[in-house]
């Protein structure tokens, strides 16, 4: 295939990428795979992230900006306690910042978006980062967590990030 034909086929799969047939031919061939990986990858990012179906066990339209939402991590399964990171709003889908850790990281290094949450506290958490969904199945997934004696530990985003359980 020719340089014009490589062009074509990037752009096809990637209408952002800055491309011309001026480039090297390896470099355009790359640019190709890249595009490719991206795009296969924004499938697999699609089935990953962790949206939470409605408290009527229906999954709830895609979210839109400003919607109300809760972020959990650790789902309180097999006596574990759930780690809840607050409530606040989806604001967007961008390119997750640096301090992102998981699949959200691994958005970050491949210039691919992720839902950006913002908490009531002002933090952010990405999509991927935890399970999220509408502000009702969240507090009503709460409340099971409670009838079934789970305790659920309120932590801030930093230290979900690092890894701690303990509330500073």
């Amino acid at each position: 295939m020719d340089k014009h034909e490589l062009v074509r086929r990037i752009k096809e799969i990637d209408p952002k990428a800055v491309v011309s047939p001026g480039m090297a031919r390896d470099h355009l061939e790359a640019e190709l795979e890249m595009a490719k990986f991206r795009s296969e990858y924004t499938n697999l990012f699609m089935c990953v992230t962790t949206f939470l179906p409605t408290p009527d066990g229906t999954w709830a339209p895609d979210p839109k900006p400003g919607d109300r939402v809760g972020v959990v991590a650790g789902i309180g399964k097999d006596g574990d306690d759930g780690w809840v990171l607050g409530f606040g709003v989806y604001e967007c889908d961008e390119v997750p910042g640096e301090a992102a850790i998981g699949v959200a990281a691994s958005s970050r290094m491949l210039d691919m978006r992720a839902p950006r949450i913002v908490l009531d506290n002002g933090d952010v958490v990405w999509g991927p980062e935890a399970y999220w969904g509408p502000e009702e199945t969240i507090r009503n997934l709460l409340e099971g967590w409670a009838q079934q004696g789970l305790l659920h530990v309120q932590v801030s985003v930093e230290e979900y990030r690092q890894g701690r359980r303990d509330v500073a």
